[in-house]
């Protein structure tokens, strides 16, 4: 019975850590989002104001035409890596992976080998 209540200790203690570094990451998540949100806000205020005033907009005709391609292909809710698939695809490449583990930069910096 000892054992058993020590087991369930540590998983109730286990689960609530876990559930905790969740809610972080999501709340991480979310403020970034809210600022990736608002930058585009503002992006689309900007080019809306040039738009008024009749500045060339060359870049942004462009981008526009590759997020349209996007669109078209079903790649419209992904992210950047949208861009790839769309320019491997129009050189005929594939794109495989390489194994590598890559950050998604919600590590402390202690795990990733740096300093406070």
């Amino acid at each position: 019975r000892l054992v058993n209540t020590a087991v369930e200790n540590f998983l109730e203690a286990r689960h609530a850590a876990e559930v905790s570094i969740i809610s972080e990451a999501n709340t991480i998540l979310e403020a970034r989002a809210e600022q990736a949100h608002q930058a585009l806000a503002v992006s689309l205020q900007k080019l809306e104001a040039a738009r008024q005033l009749n500045v060339p907009l060359p870049v942004a005709a462009v981008v526009h035409q590759i997020v349209v391609s996007l669109i078209g292909r079903g790649l419209g809710d992904e992210d950047f890596a949208a861009l790839l698939k769309l320019e491997a695809g129009g050189a005929d490449l594939t794109l495989q992976p390489d194994g590598r583990a890559i950050s998604d930069g919600l590590e402390s910096v202690e795990a990733l080998g740096g300093h406070r």
